[in-house]
């Protein structure tokens, strides 16, 4: 069920499967609001005459986070295409947005003409309704929104944005959605749907034997039309890679700026699972101070609910293990959280969302007939515990 890759930055959430296809898309919390939920957004690549999804099963597929730093890579090859694509995925560790870029090789020995085509399905507010998508021709880009939620969806090459598109349906009315329209090679330039929908675009490119090409993609998110049309003009002013190696140093500095007490990892590989573990634990945590135990929502297919929460008792564990390697700000931020929803008689309940609000529960209220607090006495306790050792390691006594 875990994901193979997820990349974050507090206010944006993504999981990656293990074909690549973003499963998971959490805005503007960590852990609240998955537009996504577990429905893939495909990638395929159309070359000689048939489409090659990336979860066809042709491909062969390596996905992990590259050396030292909180950034995705993902090489895939197919060896009846003779093609490689080589993906550098990143959340933008200043602004909401997400970006791949896509190294395409020929490995053959002709010049090759492909299409490469990206598949969205958002389910905003994670509901199947009431969203719109639609083509805007002025940015040449695809928006799908509902509400308060925007995303801004856009790829090019060379500079020059995608050629063909589709909008529509999705799982209803006896519509599959655009993906299925795209395996033609071709798209039917829908330019407007609503209920639950999805989109695909794709670009077009020619390839001579051993040459390198790269596509840019990259989603925005925010709250108005405004705010995700002044992001994707952000990106475009900066340039996509421009933004990834500022990404790539930001999270570099992150991880070295402090020396990490002797631990005992001698051998290369159990330094590298440090340093990846340290990414993904903070790849769980809110800006606003939530340490969820899961942003992965296959756990949907399996239960009632997901992983999405913050149980007071394991952020506590994770505050005391952050301590150790000497991140005291994210602590500081938990403790807050914790400070806030802490109930007036002086207990935490058994688990919250990351905007504070009150998480499911199967605590009772009543046992053997008599009024009981529906807790687990540790979910608080090991917050003091975490707290003293806060102390202990900070010794900031006008915090505590």
């Amino acid at each position: 069920m875990a994901k193979s890759l997820i990349l974050a930055n507090g206010n944006i959430f993504v999981g990656l499967n293990s074909h690549g296809s973003v499963s998971d898309f959490f805005y503007p919390y960590v852990g609240v609001e998955n537009h996504v939920r577990g429905e893939p957004h495909r990638i395929g690549v159309w070359q000689h005459g048939r489409m090659s999804w990336l979860d066809s099963g042709e491909w062969n597929i390596e996905i992990d986070l590259h050396d030292g730093t909180f950034i995705g890579t993902m090489k895939c090859f197919n060896k009846n295409t003779n093609l490689e694509l080589l993906f550098t995925d990143v959340v933008y560790n200043e602004k909401n947005i997400f970006l791949r870029e896509v190294e395409i090789t020929n490995h053959g020995e002709h010049t090759e003409d492909i299409k490469i085509f990206f598949h969205q399905v958002f389910s905003i507010y994670g509901t199947q309704q009431e969203d719109t998508v639609y083509y805007d021709p002025v940015k040449n880009a695809i928006i799908q929104y509902e509400g308060r939620r925007v995303f801004f969806i856009y790829g090019e090459t060379s500079d020059i944005p995608f050629n063909d598109y589709s909008v529509g349906l999705y799982g209803i009315e006896g519509k599959e959605g655009t993906w299925k329209d795209a395996e033609d090679g071709m798209l039917s330039k829908n330019p407007i749907e609503h209920g639950h929908v999805d989109s695909t675009f794709s670009l077009s490119l020619t390839i001579h034997k051993n040459e390198k090409k790269k596509v840019y993609y990259w989603i925005t998110v925010g709250e108005t039309k405004s705010e995700v049309y002044e992001l994707h003009d952000y990106v475009k002013y900066r340039t996509p890679a421009q933004l990834i190696e500022s990404t790539t140093k930001f999270w570099k500095a992150w991880l070295t700026r402090q020396d990490y007490p002797e631990c005992d990892l001698t051998e290369k590989r159990q330094l590298e699972l440090f340093k990846k573990s340290l990414f993904y634990i903070r790849g769980n945590i809110d800006n606003r101070g939530s340490i969820i135990a899961s942003g992965d929502s296959d756990m949907l297919q399996h239960g009632r609910d997901t992983y999405s929460y913050m149980w007071p008792r394991d952020g506590a564990m994770t505050v005391m293990v952050l301590l150790m390697v000497g991140e005291y700000n994210i602590s500081k931020h938990f403790f807050k959280f914790c400070n806030d929803v802490i109930e007036p008689d002086g207990y935490l309940m058994h688990k919250y969302k990351s905007d504070r609000s009150l998480g499911s529960s199967w605590h009772a209220f009543i046992k053997d007939g008599e009024p009981v607090l529906p807790i687990q006495e540790d979910e608080t306790a090991l917050v003091l515990v975490a707290l003293f050792e806060y102390y202990q390691k900070t010794k900031d006594i006008e915090f505590i």
